[in-house]
């Protein structure tokens, strides 16, 4: 069964699946634009953090190892006031950097991060209890004895926690690189899914165009064919078939309509002027 559809319906219906696909188009690109927004927000509040706190603790654990060393050497030559103002210096180095430790921590999200993280923090510990051990030698006047622990299990516990730490830099550089490569496959797909969707919808858009526009032209075009030929005189035209239910097939009813009641019309004049022409033909004759 055939529903009944205005042109007006149909061109509304057109016109909205063209939207459907718009919309549909929308919302891919906006899913897309939403995961590309996430990765960018933990590059940015994550990874860069994380990337510049590295640095500082590179830094900070650099200056410490220079004032511990500053610190023996002032007691080799028996400065006491240098000695108090290195002891200063390391101890708000090492603040520094344990507050700085404190919140790296709380950035790491990775097991294999929290691992590498865990062996820094213990090589720190150590280093500190040697640090605390140099202190106490140079304090109790035995410098040269200091020196040399600096010099040896100092030093390799230093530059072990150095690397522990470039581990973590690059552990962190591999995520980071890794949220990029997650970003740009999720802009490529977003965009190969736009494209498909753009083709479907224009595809769609003129096959509906060009069936709207076959189910209103063929049926305006039937009628004015056969206006024309009854404006010419000739009123041998076959009824209008038109297949649509809408205002274009109301019209070539109402069209079929006029061309019977023409038909009927003319075909009454013609039987009128026989009867007429017998009737004259009748009254001559009798005259």
């Amino acid at each position: 069964m055939k529903i009944k559809m205005s042109v007006k319906l149909k061109l509304m219906l057109g016109f909205g699946i063209v939207l459907l696909f718009l919309f549909i188009v929308g919302m891919v690109g906006l899913k897309a634009n939403s995961s590309t927004n996430s990765s960018l927000v933990d590059v940015t509040q994550n990874w860069m953090p994380k990337a510049q706190l590295m640095e500082e603790l590179k830094f900070i654990m650099a200056n410490y190892r220079i004032w511990e060393v500053a610190y023996v050497l002032a007691g080799i030559q028996n400065e006491k006031g240098m000695q108090e103002d290195y002891i200063k210096r390391m101890d708000k180095e090492r603040q520094t950097l344990e507050e700085r430790m404190t919140e790296l921590k709380g950035r790491l999200v990775t097991d294999n991060g929290k691992k590498v993280y865990q062996d820094l923090s213990n090589s720190l510990d150590k280093y500190y209890q040697i640090s605390d051990k140099v202190i106490s030698l140079v304090k109790n006047g035995k410098s040269y004895q200091a020196f040399i622990l600096i010099r040896g299990d100092s030093r390799a516990t230093y530059q072990g926690a150095s690397k522990m730490l470039d581990n973590l830099d690059k552990i962190n550089t591999q995520e980071s690189q890794k949220i990029q490569q997650q970003m740009t496959d999720s802009y490529k797909r977003s965009r190969i899914i736009n494209i498909l969707l753009i083709i479907v919808a224009v595809a769609t858009s003129l096959v509906t165009a060009w069936f709207l526009a076959g189910s209103i032209s063929q049926g305006v075009s039937s009628v004015a064919q056969s206006a024309l030929r009854i404006a010419n005189g000739d009123l041998t035209v076959d009824r209008l078939k038109v297949n649509t239910r809408d205002e274009i097939k109301d019209m070539a009813d109402s069209f079929n309509k006029m061309v019977d009641n023409l038909k009927h019309i003319i075909q009454q004049i013609n039987t009128t002027s026989q009867t007429v022409a017998a009737t004259s033909e009748e009254l001559a004759s009798n005259a």
